[in-house]
């Protein structure tokens, strides 16, 4: 029971500074306070969105393009990537958010003694709307969000071919006898929207983690379009306004 107690009270000693740091040097339950604002008659709230929320974060993800014509389908019928996030919250309801992703599918396919090699990569600049529910300050709290907005795409294509002539000696056996390989690159812009929604869980410390599905839709070559299924790893900080 002693050890139980010792641990107890180690924890809480160690979230004092995380609580002294979110709240001030005063919380009533409901708002925070400095010691000077209790000594006056007019009280200064340090609300998380009097000085606004900001998160940074990074996601890894799968990507299943789902054009109908998405040849890269033929080669792996999904890929991956990452995005690079950063969102700012205008109000506990409402939010703006930019994303950098890029995303990678690829593979090979065999016919007809040819043998084609794809490596497909997609980088977009994305900028969304968000609506959620954050009204964590400093307690555990999920963070259920939807958002929608534009997407400019970059699409670079690389493709090698390799054309093989197999020549069949007196046993009936074939092998190569001479191989041809060409190489083409091409690269496209592309703008489209995306929606999405995910929960996410925001810890004492302002760890987020967090799971999220989107779709984005690319006018200029629905080839491109396609979903992501992803992980959230970040940060939530408040940048304090003197």
């Amino acid at each position: 029971m002693n050890k139980f107690i010792m641990v107890l009270l180690i924890l809480f000693c160690a979230n004092i500074p995380l609580l002294y740091a979110q709240y001030g040097d005063y919380y009533d339950g409901t708002n925070s306070y400095d010691y000077d604002d209790r000594s006056t008659k007019s009280k200064k709230k340090k609300s998380a969105y009097q000085n606004k929320s900001h998160y940074i974060g990074i996601s890894p993800s799968l990507y299943i393009p789902t054009g109908k014509g998405a040849y890269i389908k033929d080669y792996t019928g999904i890929g991956g990537g990452v995005d690079l996030r950063y969102k700012y919250n205008l109000h506990k309801i409402f939010a703006l958010a930019t994303t950098v992703r890029y995303n990678y599918a690829g593979g090979s396919d065999s016919y007809d003694n040819t043998t084609k090699d794809v490596d497909f990569h997609l980088l977009d600049f994305q900028v969304l709307a968000v609506l959620q529910y954050d009204d964590v300050v400093a307690t555990k709290g999920f963070i259920p969000y939807i958002s929608a907005g534009m997407d400019v795409a970059v699409s670079i294509t690389s493709e090698k071919t390799t054309l093989s002539s197999y020549k069949t000696d007196a046993d009936g056996a074939s092998y190569p006898v001479s191989t041809i390989t060409t190489k083409e690159n091409s690269s496209a812009s592309n703008v489209g929207f995306i929606v999405g929604a995910g929960l996410r869980y925001s810890f004492a410390n302002n760890l987020v983690v967090g799971l999220g599905v989107d779709y984005t839709y690319i006018f200029t070559n629905h080839d491109f379009s396609g979903v992501r299924v992803f992980l959230d790893l970040g940060y939530k900080f408040w940048l304090l306004l003197l």
